[in-house]
Order: structure tokens, then C-alpha cells, then sequence
């Protein structure tokens, strides 16, 4: 017989038009058809019914316009399409080959006719006559690709033959067939299917991997294909919404196909799941087939389970227990069809289990068999007794291959879980068929777990770990891991004798305790555990801190914070005993992880205020031993330790024992015996604990918590804690300062006998000459103790507990500043002290109190710390000038100048120079930044003038009277540089006990501090000077600047035509930036009207940036506008780029503002320090300074000079010359 033809198709040239009936579901043709075409092919879509016409790969979709039951003729609606593409005049044989091509498609055909889609000439043309291509014109495009039978069944000698070529007739109907139904009873995919089952069954096959590969992954799609059909078909979305068709479903032919479907792939699906290797995706089949949600279920069985129908009687499913399906009747048949064919499965499978270490049939095999068991389990009877019976043998075989589970399969992680899904399957069968789970599965469960925790590698150990801890957590619920895996029924008490039977503590402490994932692996079930734990056991946790088995710090202190959870009163003494061993040992780096597991202890549920305050007496206890002696490395840990008892005591519920503690620690202070570095540091731990607690900073009780913090500052003040405190400094200083003395007359001793060993303490020879490194309590510095106390009394100062007056100010420097043995190093402490208490906190009087005594201090030997607190309370006095309308006290004035007049010595005479250097700042900026009026500016520079030449003068002396050269006389304008008798008196300082190395280094700075103020008032007045400098009378070389504008027209060349002749600007390189300016604005404004501008230096058609010139007193030179040369032989050319300058206008100020601002700016030249420097002609001052010999003092004056303008006199001459 041909291909493609057959005697029955009615698809062939020679019978009725097509007709395609939904019974054969695309497959090779009907055997025995059970309707005829007529009533096969009626659709149950409703009143608008809706055909699939099936062509060569292609589906149309044609909706039915008539309620007809016969099916359109496809023939006619191809001829109608051949019409009227021949009255548009194509070519009929053409036509033909053409809607062939497009599928009959006209659209697509009249591109193929246009050439617009080629492939029409290269086609072949039918040959057939008209008459045939008229009537049956689609009998080519929809001929089926393959060979027919009328075979009923599979021939004996084919059952187990496996063959490519039906294969790929499977494959052609799915490529070629639409419906999602192909199944039919003994088509292709029957007779497949029990070749396959054959197979299976046989055991051995050579094409075996070929047939699991068809049952696992071409069969799983057929199953989905068949039981949810998706409600669209791809590609046909928009079609379907067209045509408004309802969604495809699962009518009464497709219904009883899936049903024959059903009953076909049984015996298939059986047979697989006793082949080694099982297949999960064969269980998730199976699941999906039985799934009572699925579309089979929900759409098509309303077809076959009608009430007339008799369906076999039930062996295992119970009907009663189909609560959620309607039409429950074929699913118990097709369900308790299934699981007659799977029990004998499941027997021959158990059957196998043998008793030798290896064993063909795996946990995956037994795994599968029963998790396809358990999909029907729970609609099972219960009362089936040889069920029952089998259900037992099978769930004690299966358990009885956990007991030869061998290393190899212990080691593969994926057996391991495979194993665990096992157990689980059983206990849900346990659990549905009413067997006791606990006595059934635990003691497999945990046998199996003990070959993984014996077993050396790491990830089986971590993983039994997780697995124990599991099991742990659910009896211990204070700790541990997230279930995430179902509950494991396993006993308490079975579970506990087993932990104890297997060692497993020691086991899990004698693993790989350096690893981070082990730690946390062992917690919930060490949790679990420590309740059980014996001295013994405790002893030997303790003992891993010393790096046993190389546990690290960090794994040790999570494990003893595991165990610090959940001990119980006795094991709290054993750990109390061995806590105060370590302390006594000295182990310093468990001082902190020890009061951490105290507190973890205390801070459990269960613990009530007589455990806290116990537990906080033995932190107080630990606290007192790691104090010493002997001596402690670092207090960190001691004062970790305080916190921990602060917080203990505050969270016991009567806080009496708080309030009576604090108490007893603030009564220590009033003697010496009781005051020490734990009083201080721990009263200022509780008390600001208590001020965070007092106001937490989101509060709901406000008018509360401010009561109680008043209530703890009204306190504070009755007690006065500060007199106390500075009573005790007092006495430790005294201490501190005698063994100080004694240390250092040993080590003179020791130096002068030659004696060359060692006489210093633990800290090193480098601590003799700091008085802070003194020990006054055997084991704390001298210097902890006052910066601690120090604290404690700035925390009293800042919450108003304590008031800093003038009495206590007056204390505070006599005990540490006033001595004649006061060291630096507690100087600076004071200092840093005085520098941190708020201003606002303080009067008026105790403030410059304090300047008082700072003023009085040794210019000398001062620090920059004991500066930065003299300048602090400097600036709170305030800025005085010469215009003052409103009466200022006497006091301020006469403090401000007694400032003054200690800040000019400093600078003169001070040792350090950051001193001085921050002197001449803070001087500077009072005196001219911080000052508005032009006037004051004025007066305050003649008033520094007047001390400076009177320094000059007296230093300047006294060096000519020590080189024995005579004094010479220079005269400048002394008129307003005068100096009363009292205020000589005040700046007149002995010279005769200093170093002639202190007098020049004193003259030195002068120059410098001159130098400094010209400079502030130059960066406080910018404006465009006349004068030039001093230094730009120095010749220099010359400088051709040609200017560009940024409007500039590049294609004409003004220079050439002479249209633009002023921006031809030469310069000479000691030209100031002032002069400079002015000559470009003057040019700028006539010919362009520019009043604003910026300067950008051009090289090589690149623009820089904007040139610095903001100092007028600096030369072209010093601002990069002309080589660093000094050859005056040298020309240079250069080009620079003039913009516009558009500043914004700010209206914030108001119009009187504005012209007050201006006037401010707007000042006048000779206004400024170095204009009336010049108008005092100290030139020649400074010209004899530099000429002493002092390379230092040389530089200075050079500087000087370079920033005041040039000397009046030589520009007289200048301008006489040139005129």
C-alpha cells in the first residue's frame, strides 16, 4: 500500500470530501471506530462551536456559522480563494502552488504570486488535471507522514522489539497534530507503550537506557499533554479573542481517550519503578496524573463517570475518603487500578533488599516506591488487613536497608538525602495507616545518623549535625536552628539514652572545633545537651580554651555561650569555680568572654533577682582579682565587666540593691582607703547608665522621666561629689610625685655606679620622665586615675550636678598648675580638662578667672594644650575697638590687654613653635579679621607697632651691647608708636639671664609676627592697590601679553589691520598683580565697557584655568603669569583670555546693608597695616635687621619687605628719574 494512503482513511483522493474525526486524535486512522464520522466529529463547545481543520503542520481555526452538525467543506473555501485571485488576473497554475505554499492563506499567497516572498518559481507544479485540483485541492498538504496497519494488537514477535520507525511516527503526529489527545487505543502510542512495559518487566534489554530515557522524559511530557492541556493553544492568543472563542477544553472523545490512556500507561509506569536506576521525574508524573486538580479531573470525567455507568469494585481506595472531588467514582477506578498493578511492584522490590553490605535495590528505588504509594495513601482503607500486613514487611525491609548502608553511600551527599526522604516517607505512612512512628523509624533514623557522625569527612559530619539538632530543637525551644525539614518522630527519652550511649558530646567536641559552619552545626544540640552535663564534662569544654584540638578563641567563646544558655544551678557553681581559676591564673584574654557568659547566664528567663545578684557579686569579685596584684595589662576588660554588673543590677526587678550599691560607691570617696580607679570608673559607668535610662529618647511619659532626672541631679548636688574627689586627687598626686622622686634618685643612683642593669618597670625605660606613669595602688597609673576622675567630674559638670565656680577653679589650679613640682604631663590633663567643660555651664567671673590664672602662667615652658584653652576662653571676652558707643566694663578691658600683653611674651619667648605659631593666629584674627571698622584696623595696627618697635628696640640693644658693636640710630615716625610708662613697665621682660641664641630667636619671630599681620589685613581688604610692592622695584625681564576676548572673530586679524592695538599690553615681570589689573581695566572699560573680568592664560589654543589674582601685592611672576627667571635679558610673549565676570546679585541685604558692606569693603589703602608700616618708614629698620648676620632673620625681613610697598623715598627718586 503506498505511504500515506489507506483503504479505510478518508483522506484519500478518491472518497468523500475531509472529514477529520476527533476519535482518531490525530493518529494513524481508526481500527474500529466507535461512532461514525458524523456524530464523532460533533463538538460540545456550545451554541458557537468551533472545528480544527488539520492541513500540513498547520492549524485553522474556522468557526462555524451555522448550527449544522456536518463540518464545512475545506475545498470550497479553497476554491473561492482561487477565484478571486483569478479575476485578479495571476496565473492559475501559479495560483495552485502558491496557496499551497501559504497554507491557503490569500494574503500570503498574493506575496508569493508578487515576488514579494520568494520561493514560487523554484516550487514544483502540480500536474494533476483541473478537475481534481478543483474538487479535493488539500489532499497533498494534509496526507499523513507515515505508514499505516490495522493491526488489533502487538504481534507476539514484536513485544519486545524496540524500533526507531515508530519512534519517529510518535514524533511526526506530535509535530503535525494539534490536539493535545493523541492517544487511541492500539495506535502508535498503545503499542509503544506495551513494548515498553515488556521491556521493563524483562529487566535486561540492550536498548534498555533507550526505553528509560522514553518513560522518564518523552513520557512525562505525553502525561502533561493529556491531563492539562494548557486553555490556549500558542500563537492563536489574538485568533481566539477575534473569533471570541471559548478556551479548548476536554470534551466527551478526548475524555474517554485519557481514560483508555490511563489504563494504558499503568503497567508501564509500574514496571519503571523497579528499574535501577528509580526516577524521580517518573514519581512526578504519576503525581501529576492522580492530581485531582488537574484538568482531566476538573473538565473531562464529567463525560465518563455518569450514574448510568458500573464501574468494577474497589479493592484499596475507600470512596468516603474523596471528600474534595466531584465526580469521585472514576478516580477511585483509575486510582485503585494503579496501586493493584503497583503493590506486586513493590513486593518484588522489597524482596530484593538481601542481607550483604551492598545491595542492588537503593534508597532512591525504595524511596520512589513509596512515595508513589503515598500519593493513594491517604485515600486508602484502613481496615485492609493484608494490606496492613504487606505495609508492615515493606516499612521493616525498607528500615532493615538503613542497617546496610555502607561508607561509600554514606559519603555521597545526595544519598545521605535520598535517605532522609526515605525515613520521611515512612513516617507518613506511619502515620496514616496508625502505626507507631517513634517505635517504628527512630531507632533506624538515628543509626543511620551515627554512620554519618563517625564518618571522617567533614560534610557528613556537618550534615548529621544539622539533622541531630533538628530532632534536638524540638524537645529544647530556647535556642537553636529553624525547622525547616518536616517534624522527626523520634522519642525524648530514646533520644537522650541514645546521645548517651554513642558519646555523642565528645564526638562533637573532639571534631574539626576550628570550623565556623561546625560551630553552629553543634549548637542546638549542645543546647540540648548541657542540662546533662556532668563537672567532668564542664572540665572538659573549659579545658578546649587553651587551644586544644586548634579551637580558636572566637568557637570557643560560641560554645561556651551555647552552654551558658541553658546550665542549671549546680553547673552554675561548677562554672563559677572555674571562671575565678582562670581569673587567678591570669588568663587576661578570657577576662572578657567571662563576664560576657556570667551575664548570658543571668540574663536567661528562668533566672530570678537572687541569681542576678549572685552573679553579680562574682563579676564584682572577678573584677577585684583581675585589679591585682599583680598588675593588669589593660583596663578594657576590667571595665567590660563593670557594664555587665550596671546592667545586671538594673535589670533586677527591686532596684534597692542598685540604689543601696551606688550608695556605698559614692561614700568611698569620702576616704582614702575606699577611693581607687574601680570607684572612680565604675561611679561614672552606673551614673550615666542611669541618666540614659532616665531619659530614653523616645518617651511617652515626659513630664516623668524629666522628675526623675531632676530627682538623680538634686541628689548629686546634696552630695557634692566634686570636693571629694579633688580631696583624693590631692592625696594620690602627693603619692604619685614622692615615688616619682624616689624612682628617679634610684635611677640617678644607678647611673652613677655604673650599675647598667634594669631598674624600670614592666613598661620600659622610655615611661621614667612621665609622672602619669607612676603606680600609686600597686597596680593602677597615676594618670588613669586622673583621667578617670577627671572624666567622672566633667560628666558632674555637663548635667549640671556639679557647680564650677570660682573657689573651684582656684583648687583645681593650685592642686596641679600652682606647685612648684607640677609636671607637664598633668598640666595638660588640667588643660584638656578646662578645654571640655561648657561655657554655658560657667559665670562670667569663673571664666576669666581662669584667664587670670593662665595669664600667670610660665611663658616659657606653656603647651599648645594649655594654649588652645587659654585662646578658648580668650574668645569669650569680647573684641573692643576704638568706636565702642556703649560703655564697656574696665574689667574687660583690662583683661583683654592683660591677654594681649601675655600672648606678645609668648611669641617672644615661648619654647615650642606651635605656640607660636597658633599665638600670632589668634592675635591677628582679633585684631583685624574679627574687627568691622576700618578705623579699628587702624588703630589696632598702630597699637601693635607701637610693642613691636619697642621689642625691636630693647632686643635689638641688647645684641649690640653682647657683640660690643655700637648702637646704631635709626629714625622712623614714632608720633602715634608711643608707649606710656605702665605699659612699658608691663611688656618690659629681663634680658640679661637669657641666651644671646633666645634674644635673636625672639628677634626673629618679631620680623615673623609683622609679617603675619601684614599678610591677614592684605586677605581681609581686597581691592585694586596704587602702591606697588617693594619688591616689584626690583627690575625684572619683559613681558608681552597679547589679549583675546571670548567674543573674538578668529577669521580677521585685528592686529595686522591695527583695529585692535590696546590689547598689546608689555609688562615687566616684577609688575605687581595690583598694577596690572589696573592697566587691563582701564583698557577694558573704554573700548569694551567691561567692569567685571577674569584672566585665563592660553597655550597652544587651550585655555588654563583662572589665573590667582587675588593679591595685588604679589608680582606677575609669583602668579605663574611670567617665567621664575632672574635675567632681565630675558622676552617673553604670552596670551591670556579676558571673560567677563557676571556675579549674582544677592537680595537679602537690605539697601542700607548693602552701602554699609560696601563701605566696609571699600577702605582705603592707607588704611592697611602695611600702608601705615610704610608711612612709619620702617625700612630702614629692617634693612638693618637683615643685615646682623642672621640667615633666619635675613629671610623674615626679605618676606616682610616683599609685601609692603616700596619704599617712599626710592620711588621719589624713581619718579624724579623717570620724569
Amino acid at each position: 500500500m503506498p505511504a500515506g494512503e489507506s483503504a479505510n482513511s478518508p483522506i484519500d483522493g478518491d472518497t468523500a470530501p475531509l472529514n477529520v474525526s476527533n476519535n482518531e486524535s490525530g493518529d494513524e486512522g481508526p481500527r474500529k471506530r466507535s461512532a461514525s464520522p458524523a456524530t464523532a466529529n460533533q463538538s460540545s463547545w456550545g451554541d458557537n462551536p468551533a472545528k480544527k481543520i488539520c492541513t500540513e503542520g498547520i492549524d485553522l481555526w474556522v468557526q462555524s456559522t451555522s448550527e449544522a452538525t456536518a463540518v464545512p467543506d475545506v475545498s470550497q473555501q479553497y476554491q473561492d480563494n482561487q477565484d478571486m485571485l483569478i479575476t485578479m488576473g495571476f496565473k492559475s497554475e501559479e495560483i495552485d502552488t502558491a496557496l499551497r505554499l501559504s497554507n491557503n492563506d490569500v494574503e500570503k499567497a498574493i506575496q508569493y504570486l508578487t515576488r514579494e516572498i520568494s520561493g514560487l518559481d523554484s516550487a514544483p507544479i502540480t500536474a494533476s488535471s483541473s478537475v481534481e485540483k478543483s474538487k479535493y485541492p488539500l489532499n497533498d498538504l494534509v496526507r499523513n507522514q507515515f505508514v499505516e496497519s490495522d493491526e488489533e494488537d502487538v504481534a507476539e514477535e514484536m513485544r519486545t522489539v524496540w524500533d526507531d520507525a515508530s519512534m519517529a511516527r510518535i514524533k511526526t503526529i506530535l509535530e503535525n497534530n494539534h490536539k493535545y489527545v493523541i492517544f487511541h487505543q492500539n495506535g502508535t502510542l498503545h503499542r509503544r507503550l506495551i513494548v515498553a512495559t515488556n521491556i521493563l518487566r524483562s529487566g535486561k534489554h540492550e536498548r534498555m537506557s533507550e526505553v528509560l530515557n522514553f518513560v522518564d522524559e518523552f513520557m512525562s511530557f505525553i502525561i502533561g499533554r493529556h491531563v492539562n492541556c494548557s486553555d490556549v493553544r500558542p500563537g492563536f492568543e489574538l485568533l481566539r479573542q477575534l473569533l471570541e472563542l471559548q478556551p479548548p477544553y476536554i470534551g466527551e472523545p478526548e475524555a474517554h481517550a485519557i481514560e483508555q490512556f490511563y489504563i494504558a500507561i499503568t503497567p508501564m509506569l509500574c514496571a519503571r519503578l523497579t528499574i535501577t536506576p528509580s526516577s524521580v521525574k517518573t514519581v512526578l508524573a504519576i503525581d501529576e496524573m492522580f492530581n485531582f486538580r488537574n484538568k482531566f479531573f476538573i473538565q473531562g470525567v464529567q463525560y465518563i463517570d455518569l450514574p448510568e455507568r458500573e464501574f468494577p469494585p474497589l479493592k484499596y481506595i475507600d470512596l468516603e475518603r474523596l471528600e474534595r472531588l466531584e465526580y469521585k467514582r472514576i478516580y477511585a477506578y483509575l486510582a485503585d487500578v494503579f496501586v493493584d498493578a503497583l503493590i506486586p511492584m513493590i513486593d518484588e522490590k522489597v524482596d530484593a533488599i538481601g542481607d550483604e553490605d551492598t545491595s542492588e535495590v537503593t534508597l532512591l528505588d525504595l524511596q520512589c516506591l513509596l512515595r508513589a504509594l503515598n500519593i493513594f495513601s491517604n485515600f486508602m482503607h484502613r481496615g485492609n488487613d493484608l494490606f496492613l500486613c504487606k505495609l508492615e514487611t515493606w516499612i521493616s525491609k525498607s528500615l532493615d536497608r538503613f542497617r546496610i548502608v555502607n561508607d561509600k553511600e554514606v559519603r555521597d551527599a545526595l544519598i545521605r538525602r535520598q535517605g532522609l526522604d526515605l525515613l520521611q516517607e515512612i513516617v507518613i505512612l506511619c502515620d496514616r495507616f496508625g502505626l507507631e512512628v517513634a517505635t517504628t523509624t527512630q531507632s533506624a533514623r538515628l543509626n543511620y545518623l551515627r554512620k554519618w557522625i563517625k564518618c571522617p569527612q567533614m560534610e557528613s559530619i556537618l550534615h548529621a549535625l544539622e539533622e541531630l539538632g533538628t530532632i534536638a530543637d524540638r524537645f529544647h525551644r530556647t535556642g537553636g536552628m529553624t525547622i525547616t525539614r518536616p517534624k522527626s518522630h523520634v522519642n525524648e527519652e530514646f533520644f537522650k539514652k541514645w546521645l548517651e550511649e554513642n558519646k555523642v558530646l565528645q564526638i562533637v567536641l573532639t571534631g574539626n572545633m576550628d570550623h565556623v559552619v561546625y560551630v553552629e552545626r553543634i549548637q542546638p544540640i549542645l543546647q540540648y545537651m548541657t542540662p546533662e552535663l556532668t563537672f567532668d564534662d564542664l572540665k572538659f569544654v573549659w579545658s578546649l580554651r587553651k587551644g586544644r584540638m586548634g579551637v580558636s578563641v572566637d568557637n570557643f567563646n560560641k560554645i561556651m555561650e551555647f552552654i551558658s544558655k541553658s546550665v542549671n544551678n549546680e553547673q552554675i557553681e561548677w562554672l563559677i569555680e572555674l571562671f575565678k581559676k582562670s581569673f587567678r591564673s591570669r588568663e587576661t584574654r578570657l577576662y572578657e568572654p567571662i563576664f560576657n557568659f556570667s551575664y548570658t547566664i543571668a540574663i536567661q528567663k528562668d533566672r530570678d533577682d537572687e541569681c542576678k545578684l549572685k552573679i553579680c557579686n562574682v563579676i564584682w569579685e572577678l573584677i577585684h582579682i583581675a585589679r591585682g596584684p599583680p598588675r593588669c595589662g589593660s583596663f578594657k576588660a576590667i571595665e567590660h565587666g563593670m557594664k555587665k554588673h550596671c546592667d545586671l543590677l538594673g535589670m533586677m526587678f527591686d532596684k534597692s540593691e542598685r540604689d543601696s550599691f551606688l550608695t556605698n560607691m559614692m561614700d568611698g570617696l569620702n576616704v582614702d582607703e575606699g577611693f581607687n580607679e574601680i570607684t572612680v570608673v565604675y561611679l561614672f559607668i552606673m551614673l550615666d547608665k542611669l541618666k540614659r535610662t532616665f531619659t530614653p529618647k523616645r518617651s511617652t511619659h515626659g513630664d516623668e522621666t524629666l522628675s526623675r532626672v531632676n530627682e538623680l541631679k538634686a541628689s548629686l548636688r546634696e552630695r557634692k561629689l566634686a570636693d571629694p574627689l579633688l580631696d583624693r586627687l590631692e592625696n594620690i598626686r602627693h603619692v604619685a610625685h614622692e615615688r616619682f622622686e624616689a624612682s628617679l634618685n634610684a635611677n640617678q643612683d644607678s647611673q652613677s655606679n655604673a650599675v647598667f642593669e634594669s631598674t624600670n618597670d614592666v613598661f620600659g625605660s622610655h615611661h621614667v620622665d612621665n609622672i602619669l606613669t607612676t603606680s600609686v595602688y600597686g597596680c593602677t597609673d597615676y594618670g588613669f586615675v586622673l583621667q578617670n576622675t577627671l572624666r567622672l567630674l566633667k560628666w558632674l559638670h555637663d548635667v549640671d550636678a556639679s557647680i564650677v565656680d570660682v573657689e573651684y577653679v582656684q583648687r583645681l589650679f593650685k592642686i596641679f598648675i600652682e606647685q612648684s613640682d607640677s609636671k607637664p604631663q598633668e598640666k595638660t590633663e588640667i588643660f584638656g580638662f578646662l578645654f571640655e567643660v561648657r561655657m554655658v555651664l560657667m559665670r562670667p567671673e569663673t571664666s576669666r578667672a581662669i584667664i587670670t590664672h593662665l595669664c600667670g602662667m610660665d611663658i616659657f615652658t606653656l603647651q599648645i594644650t594649655g594654649l588652645r584653652c587659654f585662646c578658648k576662653y580668650w574668645e569669650e571676652l569680647p573684641i573692643l575697638s576704638n568706636e565702642e558707643s556703649r560703655p564697656v566694663e574696665s574689667f574687660i578691658v583690662k583683661k583683654d590687654n592683660e591677654c594681649k600683653l601675655f600672648v606678645w611674651k609668648l611669641i617672644l619667648f615661648n619654647q615650642f613653635d606651635d605656640v607660636v605659631e597658633k599665638c600670632m593666629e589668634t592675635f591677628c584674627e582679633r585684631d583685624l579679621v574679627l574687627v568691622e571698622s576700618p578705623y579699628s584696623v587702624r588703630h589696632h595696627t598702630y597699637s601693635f607697632l607701637s610693642v613691636f618697635s619697642f621689642y625691636v628696640e630693647k632686643l635689638k640693644s641688647e645684641l649690640y651691647k653682647r657683640s660690643g658693636k655700637p648702637l646704631t640710630e635709626i629714625s622712623y615716625d614714632t608720633t602715634e608708636l608711643t608707649m606710656n610708662e605702665d605699659e612699658i613697665k608691663q611688656h618690659d621682660v629681663p634680658l640679661d639671664g637669657m641666651l644671646t641664641e633666645t634674644i635673636v630667636r625672639a628677634l626673629n619671630r618679631l620680623v615673623r609676627f609683622m609679617t603675619r599681620f601684614v599678610e591677614l589685613g592684605n586677605e581681609k581688604n581686597h581691592m585694586i592697590r596704587e602702591n606697588p610692592s617693594h619688591g616689584s622695584s626690583i627690575s625684572g625681564h619683559a613681558v608681552t601679553f597679547n589679549i583675546e576676548l571670548k567674543n573674538d572673530d578668529d577669521d580677521i586679524d585685528y592686529f595686522q589691520c591695527g583695529l585692535n592695538a590696546w590689547k598689546t599690553l608689555i609688562c615687566d615681570s616684577s609688575t605687581t598683580v595690583g598694577e596690572f589689573k589696573v592697566r587691563i581695566a582701564k583698557r577694558l572699560h573704554f573700548h569694551e565697557g567691561m567692569t567685571e573680568f577674569t584672566v585665563h592664560k592660553r597655550e597652544d589654543d587651550l585655555t588654563m584655568g583662572e589665573a590667582n589674582l587675588r593679591y595685588d601685592f604679589l608680582t606677575l611672576q609669583s602668579v605663574k603669569l611670567a617665567s621664575e627667571t632672574d635675567s632681565v635679558f630675558l622676552s617673553e610673549k604670552l596670551r591670556i583670555l579676558v571673560k567677563p565676570n557676571y556675579r549674582k546679585s544677592s537680595n537679602r541685604r537690605s539697601d542700607l546693608q548693602n552701602h554699609q558692606y560696601s563701605q566696609k569693603k571699600a577702605l582705603r589703602e592707607d588704611f592697611l597695616p602695611m600702608s601705615i608700616i610704610s608711612k612709619c618708614n620702617f625700612y630702614d629698620l629692617l634693612h638693618e635687621l637683615a643685615s646682623n648676620g642672621d640667615k633666619y632673620i635675613r629671610a623674615s625681613v626679605r618676606r616682610l619687605l616683599l609685601l609692603l610697598p616700596t619704599q617712599p623715598s626710592i620711588l621719589k627718586q624713581i619718579t624724579f628719574f623717570l620724569g
